[in-house]
């Protein structure tokens, strides 16, 4: 009697110890796709920032005004050069075409970047030769990215106001 009373408490014990365990690593394998999501949206986020600092919003790239929110940025830096940052679609990531070059993507493929929104602000070039600008350009740059592993998924929405420090060029 008393070896059933002792192998009863031991399996409890061991069932216990077991679903504490499972519960632990399940909660490192969501911190950890969490993580790598944090982590790509910070890189995306800090590529997008330091270009749009040192460019230009190219107005001429919109051949009609600009309706917000664009999924296509446009920018143009001081010797000229053309920047495309837009959503690709296999697999689902954010790219960058420089010059018109075939684009490349600039988030990792651990990740998905689902949805891209980009508001200009203002809508028209507020460059305009003779005249002192009205107000600083700034573009708001709106993302979705998700990362799975297994049966664990996450997902952040990613938001972002940036202000172009570079005048016309």
């Amino acid at each position: 009697m008393e070896l059933v009373v002792s192998a009863g408490l031991f399996m409890i014990l061991m069932v216990i110890s077991f679903g504490i365990f499972t519960f632990g690593l399940r909660g490192q394998q969501r911190a950890l796709i969490q993580t790598r999501v944090d982590r790509e949206s910070q890189l995306i986020m800090e590529a997008l920032a330091k270009k749009i600092r040192s460019s230009q919003v190219d107005y001429d790239f919109y051949t009609d005004s600009i309706v917000n929110p664009v999924d296509i940025l446009a920018l143009r830096d001081a010797s000229n050069i053309s920047y495309v940052f837009s959503l690709g679609t296999n697999p689902p990531s954010f790219e960058l075409s420089i010059d018109q070059s075939p684009a490349i993507s600039i988030s990792s493929s651990l990740v998905n970047v689902t949805d891209v929104d980009f508001f200009i602000e203002p809508i028209i070039n507020p460059f305009v030769p003779g005249q002192a600008p009205v107000t600083q350009p700034r573009v708001t740059v709106v993302f979705d990215i998700s990362a799975s592993k297994g049966a664990f998924q996450t997902s952040s929405k990613v938001e972002q106001t940036i202000p172009q420090r570079g005048g016309a060029y």
